[in-house]
């Protein structure tokens, strides 16, 4: 009996666990049918490389606007950080009600 492999995982910065589980398991699937050699129409292997690329792009896109909202939240905190300081400064001079 072969030896079964475990599927390979890609290091993602994806917070969503549940999107590299489903992409493991496809993966693992279609690692599964490379070794099994089922036969299939070209038009099938061309659609599922097709499905593979898009999939590559979406998460390439979903990293980098994982990135962007991460840029956007941390130059948020420090607005508000700065509107803090502010405020206590006015209070401290009393010219905050």
């Amino acid at each position: 009996m072969a030896k079964r492999q475990k599927p390979s995982r890609r290091a993602t910065r994806s917070t969503d666990g549940g999107f590299a589980r489903r992409l493991a398991r496809l993966e693992a699937a279609v690692g599964k049918l490379a070794r099994s050699r089922v036969n299939v129409r070209r038009e099938e292997h061309d659609e599922v490389l097709a499905a593979l690329d898009q999939l590559q792009r979406c998460t390439a896109e979903l990293e980098r606007h994982t990135h962007d909202l991460d840029v956007q939240f941390k130059r948020i905190a420090q607005v508000q950080a700065d509107v803090d300081e502010l405020k206590r400064a006015w209070q401290k001079a009393n010219l905050l009600v």
